[in-house]
């Protein structure tokens, strides 16, 4: 098992098992712009819920500068941005509608749980914010009934739920990838006309 002493930064895809995450309470994990991805034993519990509580407090509103699994790089585009536009998502292989074989260049399983810095909105972290991404929150959107929603299932912005705040990030992202991030002035225009059917839809 990795003992976690300090402040950690992932500099290049890194594989962990499960025991790995248990990080200590005080203690930010950095994940700049690079994949992590976890394995655990499937006949035991996953470690997704534990992970997203990690990233949940990481996120720390939107800044992405808090205590667990953060990235500097999205803290950076928060304040360039003056809104969240990356952060870092993650899924659980076997949740997505069209589960990895291969992630990050590497062999995964159904049940491998991945980490990685994207657009907000990019619910099966292709890196692209776009149809399959509403698809999936169509399927999952309910108005914030339940609270036990995943990033991969649309709740982008780890409080549990799928509701109408996760509509309003994919409508204004919708389009967005990492390689066509816009300039800040310009990024308002991309919700236009993109995604009104989603609240038709969902209602």
């Amino acid at each position: 098992m990795r003992t976690w002493t300090t402040v950690a930064t992932i500099a290049a895809t890194l594989v962990l098992p499960a025991a790995a995450v248990a990080l200590p309470p005080d203690l930010k994990l950095d994940l700049l712009t690079d994949p992590l991805i976890v394995e655990y034993d499937d006949a035991g519990p996953s470690p997704y819920p534990e992970i997203t509580l990690k990233l949940r407090s990481g996120r720390n509103g939107g800044t992405w500068d808090g205590i667990g699994i953060m990235s500097s790089q999205a803290a950076a585009d928060r304040i360039c941005f003056g809104f969240e536009i990356t952060a870092v998502g993650s899924a659980q292989n076997d949740l997505l509608p069209v589960p990895y074989d291969v992630f990050a260049g590497l062999p995964v399983d159904p049940t491998t749980v991945f980490m990685w810095y994207t657009v907000v909105g990019d619910a099966d972290l292709d890196r692209v914010v776009g149809e399959s991404d509403r698809q999936i929150l169509l399927q999952y959107y309910d108005g914030g009934i339940r609270d036990d929603r995943y990033w991969c299932q649309g709740d982008f912005n780890y409080d549990g739920k799928v509701d109408d705040t996760d509509v309003n990030v994919l409508n204004r992202l919708y389009g967005t990838s990492l390689d066509t991030i816009p300039e800040p002035a310009t990024l308002s225009l991309l919700a236009v006309g993109a995604l009104l059917l989603i609240r038709r839809r969902a209602a």
